[in-house]
Parts: structure tokens; C-alpha cells; sequence
């Protein structure tokens, strides 16, 4: 059995206890453990590596919850071994709600453990464990944020039945903490701060890159006093288990340790009233003989004056190994610096890199740039080294040296209602750090006139059979962090507008493709996918959004007549219509306000029975504007008039319903013809975003995604049965002069500056 610790990362800091043999396969363990403790442990085969256990084929359990009140025996089951195949007969499953024990709300991102499976709560409060063995389970419900109290009790579950559970979770009692801290002598210009086992102090309870579950950009940074010592106050949870160290870095690189070179991480249960906690660091070295690591580098002079570097780091020697990007410390000038302290003494080769805000993958040096970069390698070492680098370039910023090209024309104002502005690209790309660096991105928005946001929340499926769709902690945007992107768009004047969509954990074509998709298995799809519009429907209610948009294309094949990614038909079930009917109405009856249903406009829309059940209809345009690479813009604009015409006007006369647009068009050649090309084929655009594997032979033309945008607004203006107008895949926490969709930072933006204000009626800038 092994006792986890979340702060330093899951596999990273674990205490290994053995177990005694009962006979039977039953095997024991009596543990001392501080009353009032929340543990995270599983159990493991020994060995190098240990194998895991298991809840079901590939799928390793995180980690079970115990919480320990006084003396007590705790009874698992192990169902399986990640290095053999899992099968649990006769399954159960667990679907449940939470609530506040006062006002009967639902509560959110509440974290329930049980058989070694986890689920978070919907903003509804529902959760769903699935694929349960039967008998007697733990069963414990943690609200991430400390918001109300943990909650436990036993689960039977039988064989092929549902366990219903509702909990009444009791509201916290909130105080202030202040912690003062001594640290030793180090680098002048490091940044302290704490990370701890909450939401708040930077654990995102999921698994983020490398094994880190709590990266530095999310955890809270201390203040340094005239005596030297280094104070935070915030408010936490009366008689919480908090586990908390403090770090130069995040709870892995950096953090504090014993002086025996342990990683140090500590524990102490809250008292009822407010508190002062002063501790003393013993030392940021993990002991050994390894002397300190200073890394220096500078920037080019076009680096974002807003912008903050980042370091780093691989210790596991493959392209995949890299661990969350840590922020440098800003010395003078270009200049930024970080010293490495720990844990030195269990590295060997270790790779590092610089990126911006975060964005390792991304917004990177351009010497070490993509997903798959070995880095720059060091070893550690006795003697103290300096690594001073000159950043030359960073990767997808050169920007054009001509001015822009705006098609000046006289411009048509439109009402209130028409939309100006962005779509966020979010699938497959946000990360836990966007709340820390999309503030600029946001501002960008605002500054060329955007009205609106389109925010892209996302759950996964994590299974295929039986289908389980959740958020994944890390990889989807918590009800929480949905909330802060909500709350920064606000603070910049700029209406948030929820467009849910799914993804998972390989493409989504193929997920489709390898699914079960029987009666039964269509049944448990649709009950999962209305949890997750339910869920965002709440949500948008909850946050003041001003619309929401359904018709995830990513769901496609289980419309009406869906079909899979090679045409062939997906067997949707034959009332799939009423099925979409309904589930409209369910958000209608969660969300009050414009509700619009996305159609791609190269191809078929979905039945009247549909689009007539929404407000608008918000079109996904990367329509062709020329049928060559030589583009003539004002042939360009005559054709996107005619394709409005043919594609987007049909749909407002049969339905009655105004149309939203929402364009991508990448800046890439070809894009304006339809094919970006790449070893002789078309590439799709998503895999032109960021984070996704470069496509070294498709060429970046910043002038045609420009091009593209002159022409669809020149045929938009003349259009005024056309009730919007937003551009997609705005990446929001970096600036990028890539490949990609995203006009942030690119001349395309410069044409929305132009077009948004005017179409908008705001007053000219």
C-alpha cells in the first residue's frame, strides 16, 4: 500500500507500506495516522517499476480516499493489475447528487472516490461512477476547493443495479491563515510561494504534465517583509486536513525539503479560529552533492513587455517527459533568471527550455519549439554551473514589416443584438495556466472591438464501453476555472458565451469508430451527454452567460442520421430526434437565456425540428473563397457573397432564425481555396493549433487569412440578415504569429479593429 502525496506530485513523493498475507489473497496492514486525516493511497505489486492497480482494462486507479476520524479498519477490493487484463462481472455503478446541507443547492467540483474510481460533481451536483464490483465500497466525497465539509460512508453495491446516493454536504466554516515563513539564503530575486492540497493553493487534482499535479503558476505567491521573512493571508476551511509546502518553484522543483534531504510536506488540521502558522524552511537542497544550477536568459527585444518566461524541465529523457513549465524570476532588463536547488540529487540528464507565459509547446524559443523538442541537455554537478542563453527567436512571432490591408468601404451599423467578436480555441489546448495568462488576451479582445466570447468548456470520454464522459481534471476546464475566464471577459467589457464540447483521450473519429454503439450502449451515451448540457446549461445560468450554443460537431454521429468520419452510418437510434428535441428543452429549462444551434456550413444542416427549437444559428464558416492559389480579392469577396447566399440564406428563410458567423480561416497558404497543404494533402485546420505536432510543410501566409477576412466581412456588410459576426480559434493566453486560426497578434486582427466597431455601432477608436 502506498500513502500518497498529492502536493509533491502522485508518484513522485509516495510512503510504500508492506502488506502482511492473511491468506486467501487478503493481505494487511495497521497504519498510524493522525485523526483528522484525508489520505490518497492504492495499492501496488512491488517490483521495478510496481504494476498498479486497476479498475478496468487501461485504466489505473488515481488514488482511493479514507478519511480517518478515529481507530478504524478499512476493506478494499483490488479488482486488477495495469500489466494484465481487468474484468469486474455483474458491475454496479454509483450515480449520486450532492447538495448544501442548508440550502439544498447543488455543489460543484465536489471530488467522490470509491472501488478506485473518481467522478467530479456537475454544477447540478450529479456524479456517476461507473463499473463498480460489487460488495462494499468506501465511499468518500472531497470538495476540491474546501468549500464545504468532506463526507464518508460505505457503498454496497450489487450486481448490475444502480446505487443511488445523495449527500447533504455541511457548509465549511471559512478562517484566516496567516502563514510566515524563514527561508534560507537564496537567489534575491526568487518568487516564494505556497502550494498546498486545495484548489485555491494550486492543486488541480489531475495528472498535468510529468506527474505534477500542483503547477506554480496556479499556487498563491508570498509577500516578502521589512524582516525577511515571507507572509500569505487567505482564508481556508475550519478542521481541513491541509497538506502545504513552500517552494521556489512548484511542490516537485524547488520545494522545500528536511534536512536530510526528504521532500518536506506538511500537515496540520485547521483549527476553528482564525490562526497564525509560522514555519521555518530548513533548506531548498535535496541533499547530496550536487551544487545549485543557475539558468539565465535572455529575451529578444519583440518579447511581450507583459509577458513572463518560463522554464522547463525534463528529467525523463523521452520528448514526452517533460514536467509542468515553471515561471523564471525577472532579473533586469531582458534578462530573466532561476536558480535550480532541488532535487538534484535523484536527476541524471535532465532537458530544459524556455517558452512564454507558460505555453511550453507553444510559445517556445524557437531552438527548442513543438510538442516533441528534446530541449537543451545538463547533468548535475558538484560544482555550480551557469547556463546563460540568448534567446534569439522565439518560435511564431515575426511579424509582417508591411502595414496591414483594410478594404475601406462604407460600413452598415447594426442593433445591440448582432455579435462582434472571438471564439476561444480551447479542445485539445487549455491548460490549468490560462487563468493566469489569458488577462492580456482578453484585453486584445476588447482593444479591436470584440463584444463577445465564446468559450469552449470541454469534458472527455474516458471510456467506450459503457460510454463515460467527464471532466478530466487538468485537460478540461473545472466549473471553477470556466467561472474565472467568465469573470476576466467580464472585467473587459465582453459578453461570455458557453459553446460545450467534447473530447478524448485519442481522436475523436476514432473513438466514434470503436465504440459499441448497441441499443444499450446509445442509451447510456445519451444519458451522459445530457448530464454534460445540463451541467454547462446550469452553469451559464449560474454565471450570468449571455448565451450558449449547442451542436457540438465533435457529436455529430449521434444526431439524427449520423454518420462516422468514413461516411458509413453510426446507427444512431431511430428516435434520435426527439432525443435532441428534449434535450434542447432540458437547457431551456436550466438556462434562460439565447440559446443558438451550430451548423457547419459545408455540410447538411439538421432538421427544422432542430434549428426552430433555438433563437439562432451560429454558422461555422472556413467556406472556400477561390477555387486557385492566386487570390484576387475582389473576386473573393463575390464569391463569399454567393456561398452566403447559397449556404446561409436558405437557413434564415426556412427557419425564421438570424445567423451568428463564425469564421476560421488559418493563416497558412491554401486556406482561402479550402486545402492547406502538407506532403500532398489537405491538412485539417485543427491540427494547425497549438499543441499539436508542426506541419513543417505548410507555409505560413499571414496575408491570406487577411485576404479571407477582407472579402467575408465586405460580403457581410451587404448582408443584413446575417446577425453576427465572431472569428474562431483565438488562442488566449499567448501571442502567436503561427500557422493557426487565432488572430491574436496577427494583421487579420488588425481587419476586425477596422470592421468591429463600425458593425457594432461603438464609437470609432
Amino acid at each position: 500500500m502506498e500513502i500518497l502525496d498529492e502536493v509533491t506530485g502522485l508518484s513522485l513523493n509516495p510512503q510504500r507500506y508492506g502488506m502482511e498475507s492473511q491468506g486467501n489473497n487478503t493481505f494487511k496492514v495497521t497504519i498510524p495516522i493522525p485523526a483528522g486525516s484525508l489520505i490518497k493511497y492504492r495499492y501496488i505489486l512491488a517490483g521495478s517499476p510496481p504494476v498498479m492497480e486497476a479498475y478496468a482494462a487501461d485504466q489505473a486507479v488515481r488514488y482511493r480516499m479514507a478519511y480517518i476520524t478515529s481507530a478504524q479498519e478499512i476493506q478494499d477490493v483490488v479488482v486488477g493489475w495495469t500489466d494484465r487484463a481487468v474484468g469486474v462481472k455483474n458491475a454496479g455503478r454509483i450515480i449520486g447528487k450532492i447538495v448544501d446541507a442548508a440550502t439544498r443547492a447543488p455543489i460543484p467540483d465536489v471530488l467522490v472516490c470509491s472501488g478506485g474510481q473518481q467522478a467530479l460533481s456537475s454544477a447540478d451536483g450529479y456524479f456517476i461512477l461507473e463499473g463498480l464490483a460489487p460488495g462494499t465500497h468506501n465511499l468518500v466525497a472531497y470538495p476540491i476547493n474546501g468549500s464545504h465539509q468532506p463526507f464518508q460512508q460505505g457503498a454496497l453495491i450489487a450486481e448490475n443495479a444502480t446505487t443511488p446516493a445523495e449527500f447533504a454536504l455541511s457548509p465549511s466554516k471559512m478562517i484566516q491563515v496567516l502563514f510566515l515563513v524563514k527561508i534560507p539564503d537564496s537567489d534575491p530575486n526568487a518568487v516564494v510561494r505556497l502550494v498546498g492540497s486545495l484548489y485555491g493553493l494550486g492543486n488541480m487534482h489531475g495528472d498535468l504534465a510529468g506527474g505534477i499535479s500542483a503547477p506554480a503558476s496556479r499556487a498563491p505567491v508570498m509577500t516578502r517583509m521589512p524582516d525577511g521573512r515571507y507572509s500569505l493571508l487567505t482564508s481556508l476551511p475550519a478542521g481541513w486536513d491541509l497538506r502545504y509546502k513552500y517552494t521556489l518553484g512548484d511542490g516537485f522543483w524547488n520545494a522545500e525539503h528536511r534536512g536530510d534531504g526528504k521532500f518536506q510536506t506538511r500537515q496540520v488540521i485547521l483549527p476553528q479560529q482564525d490562526v497564525v502558522i509560522e514555519d521555518v524552511v530548513e533548506t531548498w537542497k535535496s541533499g547530496g552533492s550536487s551544487a545549485p544550477i543557475q539558468f539565465s536568459a535572455t529575451v529578444p527585444a519583440n518579447t511581450p513587455e507583459t509577458d513572463i518566461i518560463s522554464i522547463q524541465f525534463n528529467p525523463y529523457g523521452s520528448p514526452g517527459g517533460w514536467t509542468e513549465p515553471i515561471p523564471m524570476w525577472k532579473h533586469r532588463g531582458r534578462e530573466w533568471r532561476f536558480t535550480l536547488y532541488s532535487p538534484l540529487g535523484m536527476l541524471r540528464e535532465v532537458g530544459y527550455r524556455y517558452c512564454r507565459n507558460d505555453q511550453c509547446g507553444a510559445a517556445d524559443d524557437a531552438a527548442t519549439k513543438g510538442v516533441k523538442a528534446n530541449g537543451f541537455p545538463f547533468s548535475t554537478s558538484p560544482i555550480q554551473q551557469l547556463f546563460q542563453d540568448d534567446i534569439a527567436n522565439w518560435a511564431w512571432m515575426k511579424k509582417p514589416s508591411q502595414p496591414t490591408a483594410v478594404v475601406a468601404m462604407n460600413i452598415t451599423p447594426r442593433d445591440r443584438s448582432f455579435w462582434v467578436g472571438v471564439e476561444l480555441y480551447q479542445r485539445d489546448a487549455y491548460r490549468p495556466s490560462w487563468l493566469t495568462y489569458s488577462i492580456e488576451g482578453f484585453k486584445n479582445i476588447q482593444n479591436i472591438g470584440g463584444k463577445q466570447v465564446v468559450l469552449s468548456p470541454t469534458w472527455t470520454f474516458t471510456r467506450e464501453t459503457p460510454p463515460i464522459l467527464q471532466p478530466s481534471a487538468g485537460k478540461d476546464p473545472l466549473a471553477y476555472d470556466t467561472l474565472a475566464l467568465l469573470q476576466q471577459a467580464k472585467a473587459n467589457q465582453l459578453d461570455g458565451v458557453l459553446f460545450p464540447r467534447v473530447r478524448a483521450n485519442k481522436t475523436l473519429s476514432k473513438w466514434w469508430a470503436e465504440a459499441k454503439r448497441d441499443d444499450s450502449w446509445w442509451q447510456s451515451w445519451f444519458d451522459r451527454y445530457t448530464e454534460f448540457l445540463r451541467h454547462q446549461a446550469a452553469l451559464a445560468q449560474q454565471t450570468g452567460a449571455s448565451a450558449i450554443i449547442l451542436g457540438d460537431p465533435g457529436v455529430a454521429p449521434a444526431f439524427p442520421a449520423g454518420a462516422l468520419s468514413d461516411g458509413s452510418l453510426s446507427g444512431v437510434p431511430d428516435d434520435a430526434l426527439d432525443r435532441w428535441v428534449n434535450l434542447i428543452d432540458q437547457v431551456r429549462g436550466l438556462y434562460k437565456g439565447e440559446i443558438l444551434w451550430a451548423v457547419n456550413a459545408s455540410e447538411t444542416p439538421p432538421p427544422q425540428e432542430i434549428l426552430v427549437k433555438v433563437d439562432r444559428i451560429y454558422l461555422l464558416w472556413s467556406v472556400p473563397l477561390s477555387a486557385s492559389m492566386e487570390l484576387d480579392p475582389s473576386a473573393m469577396a463575390a464569391e463569399a457573397g454567393h456561398q452566403l447566399d447559397e449556404k446561409a440564406l436558405p437557413l434564415v428563410q426556412s427557419t425564421g432564425k438570424g445567423v451568428v458567423l463564425g469564421m476560421e480561416y488559418p493563416s497558412a497558404q491554401g486556406a482561402a481555396s479550402g486545402c492547406v497543404l502538407a506532403k500532398d494533402a489537405c491538412v485539417r485546420f485543427e491540427n494547425l493549433y497549438p499543441l499539436h505536432p508542426d506541419q513543417p510543410d505548410a507555409v505560413i501566409n499571414l496575408d491570406e487569412q487577411t485576404q479571407a477576412y477582407n472579402a467575408v466581412l465586405a460580403a457581410v456588410n451587404q448582408r443584413e440578415w446575417i446577425t453576427g459576426i465572431l472569428s474562431r480559434g483565438f488562442y488566449v493566453p499567448a501571442l502567436l504569429v503561427d500557422k493557426s486560426a487565432s488572430v491574436y497578434g496577427k494583421p487579420a486582427a488588425d481587419v476586425l479593429w477596422y470592421w468591429f466597431p463600425r458593425l457594432s455601432g461603438q464609437p470609432e477608436s
